[in-house]
């Protein structure tokens, strides 16, 4: 049994309790009571504990499901809400054809003084035909349901192993395209020269003073004009001179 069976199944076995036990109290009420007022009491007490049984059964649908969609993602819990609405759905009819049952039987107690002992054991055969045709649907309805359960089990499983191949793609992606900008980056040193900080007298500086400007590179440097450089650095125009004689030597 899976996970997500085990507490589904747990409901359905207190529901398949709470179902036979009604009944019991029904067939009892019958044998032991041939006085109408008392009958009368007794289906109001059977009545009462079918209500409560199908409260407490609706109470545990929502927790369950609460607290299962709780700890999944928001999508996920999306499509678990179709499932947790089909169990809600085949409670309701469980819950109408118990009370039919009820029902026909509270009509009937009406005139329960008139009703000799023959008529009381065919009303009891037919609430036992009735009760068994609630116990095969219950059944029926608690297959479809594991069912379901199992189908999304299988399902989400299937989802987290197509997020994490998707997830091991990004990666790989992510790499790939690190490892690509990073030889473009050196590529791209390669071709536009050293950097301004390697000339001997150009210390960080001046240098990000120079890069600022748009001069970058030793190679941009050789280019510059040197009371161009005298402004952007702040320096006198015999250094900016002797700067920029020091990268055509490098340069060259």
């Amino acid at each position: 049994m899976s996970q997500l069976n085990a507490p589904v199944s747990t409901m359905f076995d207190v529901q398949r309790t709470m179902i036979e036990q009604s009944h019991e109290a029904m067939t009892q009420s019958i044998d032991a009571q041939q006085q109408f007022v008392q009958s009368m009491m007794d289906v109001d007490a059977a009545k009462q504990l079918n209500e409560r049984g199908y409260e407490a059964a609706h109470g545990m649908v929502d927790a369950y499901f609460d607290t299962l969609e709780a700890t999944l993602p928001t999508d996920q819990a999306t499509a678990l809400e179709d499932v947790r609405t089909t169990m809600v759905e085949q409670l309701d009819a469980l819950e109408a054809n118990q009370t039919e049952a009820l029902e026909a039987f509270e009509a009937s107690v009406e005139d329960a003084t008139e009703v000799t002992d023959d008529g009381f054991e065919a009303f009891l055969a037919a609430l036992d035909e009735q009760i068994d045709a609630t116990l095969e649907l219950h059944g029926d309805v608690e297959h479809q349901t594991l069912e379901s359960v199992d189908e999304f089990e299988h399902n989400l499983e299937q989802l987290e192993t197509q997020v994490g191949e998707i997830q091991a793609k990004l990666e790989d992606a992510s790499d790939a395209i690190a490892d690509s900008t990073e030889e473009m980056v050196e590529v791209q040193f390669e071709a536009t020269g050293e950097s301004l900080e390697s000339l001997p007298g150009l210390g960080a500086t001046y240098a990000q003073r120079l890069q600022e400007q748009g001069i970058e590179t030793v190679q941009t440097l050789t280019e510059a004009n040197a009371d161009a450089i005298a402004e952007i650095a702040d320096v006198s125009t015999e250094q900016a001179e002797a700067w920029i004689d020091a990268a055509q030597t490098t340069a060259n």
